[in-house]
């Protein structure tokens, strides 16, 4: 019997691939994630640059980890 594969979320984040997440929170003082492109490879997201920002591909529990770093950061972004 098979697995039935996982439903896959598609957001858009509205920054440069370059850009360094930094975890905004007053308790964590700045603390540095890596650069988008990073992040998301650590976290098993397929990101692709495009036009108006970075589009990121991935299963419904690795997407929520990687956009808590996306809004922690002050990164808006859209499902769509």
């Amino acid at each position: 019997m098979k697995r039935p594969t996982p439903a896959l979320i598609t957001i858009i984040a509205k920054s440069n691939p370059e850009r360094m997440l930094k975890d905004l929170r007053v308790i964590r003082n700045n603390s540095k994630f890596g650069n988008i492109m990073d992040v998301a490879r650590q976290y098993g997201v397929n990101a692709t640059p495009v036009e108006n920002g970075i589009k990121c591909t991935a299963p419904k529990s690795r997407m929520q980890m990687f956009a808590e770093k996306l809004h922690f950061s002050g990164i808006r972004y859209q499902q769509i």
